[in-house]
């Protein structure tokens, strides 16, 4: 399917704190061939190719600015009073409006293919977001990391929703236009998987460093954790709620088990046991590193 390009940093390359981007301002200089800076991964690089992400590590800042307006007024005229709710709510943390639908967002009338690529787009925008809210709470002085992790939650509600829009059509255009654009011949690469996302990735990397910040009583470091760990879950039951509609316990493209619910499910616990610090996993039991 073919779409204009959305330029994302390279994860690494993300702003380190919140005032990067409170500060910065959407737009900039064009992203260009030039600036491209393809991720040496090539699972990932395939999974920006499929999705039609270019990366571009020149003012990442106003990048992401620009990859949030974009991504919302893309999609907003599908959502609901809830998750336009949150969309602006994750965007009100950041000290910005939320954008007006777009001349050529989707309508009711768009396809199942175009949910789905411009769904996911919107939903690696807004996890790139979450990682630098984790980045600024992982570095900030105590009395400041609460921000980093409420600013970080509040991107990841606004992920759930994001996966509901992603997923707005039948089982059956899953099956019959969906999924086989993500297996071969259509896609070159076989085992597609979100795992191959390297904005997931960093949100992994993120949600371990986090979860191995030391907590000292009394100075309110993790006083949003609570918050951090409810929206994970709901991210998380959102994956699974996909999963579920669309493929059900059969195997997923990745392959690897012949249920792919139950892996999520897995996956689900496992990040959820990286927000634990050392010495405090969840009911005394081993904390995944995975």
């Amino acid at each position: 399917m073919e779409q204009p390009a959305l330029c994302l940093a390279p994860p690494h390359l993300l702003p380190p704190s919140l005032q990067a981007l409170r500060s910065a301002e959407p737009g900039g200089t064009p992203c260009t061939g030039a600036l491209h800076e393809p991720l040496a991964d090539s699972q990932e690089a395939n999974y920006d190719a499929f999705f039609g992400i270019v990366r571009c590590g020149e003012a990442p800042a106003a990048r992401l600015l620009t990859a949030l307006e974009r991504t919302l007024a893309t999609l907003l005229p599908l959502t609901d009073g809830t998750a336009a709710g949150r969309f602006e709510r994750a965007m009100r943390s950041l000290g910005r409006p939320l954008p007006a639908p777009a001349g050529d967002a989707l309508t009711a009338e768009a396809g199942p293919q175009a949910r789905w690529i411009h769904g996911h787009r919107l939903f690696l925008t807004l996890t790139q977001a979450a990682v630098v809210g984790l980045q600024h709470a992982a570095a900030a002085p105590a009395p400041c990391a609460a921000d980093g992790v409420e600013v970080a939650a509040a991107f990841l509600r606004a992920s759930s929703a994001a996966l509901r829009l992603t997923a707005s059509f039948t089982p059956d255009d899953y099956r019959r236009t969906v999924r086989p654009s993500m297996a071969p011949p259509q896609c070159p690469a076989p085992g597609f998987s979100g795992l191959w996302s390297a904005d997931h990735r960093a949100l992994v990397d993120r949600l371990r460093c986090w979860g191995e910040t030391p907590a000292v009583p009394g100075d309110g470091r993790r006083r949003a954790d609570p918050a951090l760990k409810a929206a994970l879950d709901e991210v998380y039951r959102s994956h699974i709620g996909v999963c579920a509609r669309f493929v059900g316990t059969a195997p997923s493209l990745l392959g690897g088990s012949d249920d792919s619910l139950a892996t999520l499910g897995r996956l689900a616990r496992a990040r959820r046991n990286l927000l634990d610090a050392p010495g405090r996993p969840p009911g005394g039991g081993r904390r995944h590193r995975w």
